[in-house]
């Protein structure tokens, strides 16, 4: 399975079709323009299937495909291990073309391992899904747990903030993933006030930190806490900050879950000592297989078996990790190094920021 992106443009999603050698694209009616797009530059794979609309030349109806199945489980055609891929997830990455990270049928079912251990889900949890499945947040946060426990899951859009905060309360969701834009959000409609959030067991928050103040809202005014972590398209989650310690170390990802061991180096590989920032690398059985066709890439990423996040961090005396910045966009000033998320959150702790951005600006002077 290779999930597209449904904001990139047609050069980009060309792009990803024929390096992934995708043999069958399926595709809702609203992105038929782009479906023709695609087409009328040669790309041709064996089979268009289609959600809805009118059918295209040459094309056929998702709908029929399925209808054709039998009710019944199907007896297993081949034998599928552990470490074959289950699906490719392209990455936006910082320079040069995207790269397909290929994901393991293990890499994910750790990933849910991880979330049973961690977070306690079993059947009883009803998942809201609102981040876009075409990233590993909702796919590994929101799906593959729940489903692996047993439990339930509502597929819905992030179109309003008042539809969805209406949806939690109609369906007794307990258990939400979304960037922290999406929890602030849900705070300024109307609807919060009366808002019955009795049912939640927590939220989780990814994507990038969550202002202190949006934690506080929940957590006083509704009861309801905050999980947060940190993860990659290569990884899936690789620590997380546990309900009681959102408040005391905010700003914090937590330490890392079970089976994965993180190490925070320097240029040389050594190890840092506590509250040093350095390169994160890690090792564990949700580590992705390596880039699609892409063996320099990957070589250059595992080098020594560990993985190289390319994200900066330090930790800190009691074992919790702080994400400091990406190695790529640190800013150096008179020999100095400055990560812009540092910058942004000391501006965003002050009441009368809403939200910040900070970008490094060239100085003749200050250029080293």
């Amino acid at each position: 399975m290779v999930p597209l992106n449904l904001r990139l443009a047609v050069p980009e999603l060309l792009y990803i079709l024929k390096d992934s050698e995708s043999c069958t694209l399926i595709y809702s009616s609203e992105f038929a323009d782009k479906v023709r797009k695609i087409k009328s530059v040669g790309y041709a794979p064996k089979q268009y299937l289609h959600q809805g609309g009118e059918n295209l030349k040459g094309e056929s109806a998702f709908a029929e495909l399925v209808n054709g199945f039998s009710g019944i489980e199907p007896s297993e055609m081949e034998n599928v291990s552990l470490n074959d891929p289950l699906f490719i997830m392209y990455t936006s990455g910082t320079t040069g073309d995207p790269k397909g990270a290929v994901l393991t049928h293990q890499n994910i079912l750790f990933g849910a391992i991880h979330s049973l251990l961690g977070y306690g889900i079993n059947r009883s949890y009803k998942s809201l899904v609102v981040a876009p499945l075409f990233h590993i947040g909702a796919l590994a946060a929101s799906v593959t747990p729940i489903i692996y426990a047993g439990g339930s899951i509502v597929i819905s859009i992030f179109y309003n903030a008042s539809e969805i905060l209406k949806t939690v309360c109609r369906e007794k969701i307990n258990y939400l993933f979304a960037v922290p834009v999406m929890f602030q959000l849900m705070t300024e409609v109307e609807e919060w006030r009366e808002a019955d959030l009795s049912h939640v067991y927590f939220f989780i928050s990814g994507g990038a930190p969550i202002p202190l103040p949006v934690i506080k809202k929940y957590q006083y005014e509704k009861g309801v806490g905050f999980v947060q972590g940190y993860a990659l398209t290569e990884t899936g989650r690789l620590t997380s900050l546990d309900l009681e310690d959102s408040i005391r170390k905010a700003g914090s990802v937590g330490k890392e879950v079970f089976h994965v061991n993180l190490r925070i180096v320097d240029e040389n590989g050594k190890n840092l000592p506590s509250n040093q920032a350095g390169e994160i690398i890690v090792q564990g059985p949700n580590v992705f297989s390596g880039y699609w066709k892409k063996d320099l890439a990957t070589a250059t990423a595992m080098r020594g078996g560990w993985f190289h996040t390319g994200d900066i961090g330090r930790r800190d005396e009691d074992g919790f990790i702080y994400i400091v910045g990406r190695k790529v966009e640190m800013i150096i000033s008179s020999g100095e190094n400055i990560y812009p998320v540092e910058v942004e959150r000391a501006i965003q702790s002050l009441p009368q920021i809403k939200e910040a951005a900070a970008v490094g600006i060239p100085d003749e002077k200050r250029v080293k």
